[in-house]
């Protein structure tokens, strides 16, 4: 058996998984008499998986994180989107938690007549939206500011 072979054998028995923390490429390194280097070389020909920081623990699962900053990519994933419903029509929309922040915290803008620019409101589609502010803010809510129902 070859050198390469027995180190991947022996990746295979100590991380089924495939998650490699960096300090087990050189202990596997040296228990061959290799630098941890080839050991990932052989790892990434065989298309072995990811080699992860040792010691970073992701808070959500408790898995092996990507990156020191982050959480593991499973949780990352499923994080970077929230589920709302849809304030006319009730469907559920998906939006990125980050932007749904950032508009959170964005000072409040308004218009000359003191309503406010973002409702923070969240609508499926622009149909969903041209409906609620109709609604809220068009002639069936105000008829006084408009004509509703005269001919030109």
């Amino acid at each position: 058996m070859s050198k390469k072979a027995e180190i991947l054998a022996e990746l295979g028995r100590r991380y089924p998984c495939q998650a490699i923390p960096t300090g087990g490429l050189k202990d596997v390194g040296q228990k061959f008499g290799v630098t941890r280097e080839y050991v990932r070389q052989i790892a990434r020909q065989a298309n072995y998986g990811r080699i992860f920081k040792s010691g970073t623990v992701c808070p959500m699962c408790g898995g092996t994180k990507m990156r020191a900053s982050q959480w593991c990519q499973a949780c990352y994933s499923a994080s970077k989107y929230v589920e709302l419903p849809c304030n006319y029509c009730g469907a559920p929309v998906r939006r990125l938690a980050s932007q749904l922040v950032a508009g959170i915290n964005q000072k409040p803008q308004r218009t000359p007549t003191g309503l406010a620019v973002r409702s923070g409101n969240v609508y499926c589609n622009r149909t969903c939206l041209g409906h609620w502010l109709a609604e809220n803010h068009g002639f069936i809510a105000h008829p006084e500011n408009g004509r509703a129902g005269q001919s030109k």
